[in-house]
This record gives C-alpha cells, structure tokens and sequence, in this order.
C-alpha cells in the first residue's frame, strides 16, 4: 500500500491535531496499518501510534516535519489549511457557527498570515451576535467562508473522510 509520509502530509496532519479535527481514535489504526505493511516504517509512525494525548501527538508530527532536511512550507496555505479544519468542525457540527467565528477569529489573530484578517471573523460574529444567531445570517457567512477557502476545506475533507475509516474501525474495535 502506497502512503503520503511526506513533511508536507506531515504538516498538514499537525494542523488536523492542533485544529482537534481528528485525535488518536482517527491514527491509531493509520499507524498500525503502516508499521504492518512497511519493511521500516518511519520511527515518528512508530512513536504516534502509541500516543494518545494530544499535545504529544502534535509534538511528534511537527518534529518530524519541521526537521532536517527542512522543507520549504508556505505557512499562509498551512494558515488557511487551519481555518478550513475549523470550518469542517463546523460542518460536521463539532462547534457551533459563533464557535468557529470566535476560534477563527482568535487563529488568524495570533498568526497574522491568513487568507481573512482577525477582524473579519470577528466583524461576522458581531453582525451574527446581533441578528440573535440567525440562521440567515449564518448559511450567508458560512457560503462566503466557503467560496473564500474552499480549496483548503475540499483537501481537509479528503483527508477528514480518510482518518474517517480508520475512526469507525477503532471505534468498532473496541465494542
């Protein structure tokens, strides 16, 4: 089986775990399928598949795509890779609509380098505090933060949908 052990996946699978799109439930099994199938398989698949908790996970995937030899990442597409795995979250009704604005809204903030300056997300929870949480005004907001970063949200789908597979194989696992 051919997998994307690449930094640049590596990288992206970072963003997923710091977004808290996808956790242990979803790799798990992805690395246990690599170590079977891989004659060496790399040691940071080896190190992720027994880490559960969070930050650990997240440590190891970064260390192994920001290490030597480095790899040149546009940051502002990792950026905007993070917003679109809030706005999955969103889709997928993990937070509410406020919820990804303010989460958005603080991300872009604190990075500076995405697609949507801080004060957007924030203006748009605002304008969706005071229309009382319509769900006009939200399914407006919401098309326009798709149309804006949809090439983003359609490659964290794919990947969303792939760590899905293994998600549901754990979770049958252990019943």
């Amino acid at each position: 089986m051919n997998y994307d052990l690449s930094k640049e996946f590596a990288a992206k699978l970072g963003v997923m775990l710091d977004a808290s799109l996808i956790n242990y439930k979803h790799y798990e099994l992805w690395c246990d399928e690599i170590i079977e199938n891989m004659d060496k398989p790399p040691y940071w698949i080896i190190e992720l598949t027994l880490i559960k908790y969070l930050p650990d996970a997240l440590y190891t995937v970064n260390c192994y795509a920001l290490s030597e030899p480095f790899v040149d990442f546009s940051y502002l597409e990792l950026h905007d890779f993070q917003i679109a795995c809030k706005y999955i979250k969103y889709v997928k009704k993990h937070i509410s609509w406020a919820e990804f604005l303010l989460s958005a809204g603080d991300y872009s903030d604190a990075y500076r380098g995405c697609r949507m300056d801080c004060g957007d997300f924030y203006s748009m929870h605002n304008q969706f505090e005071d229309s009382e949480y319509s769900k006009k005004v939200e399914r407006t907001q919401s098309k326009e933060i798709a149309n804006i970063f949809s090439k983003h949200i359609k490659e964290g789908e794919k990947y969303y949908e792939y760590f899905m597979k293994y998600f549901r194989q754990y979770v049958l696992k252990k019943k």
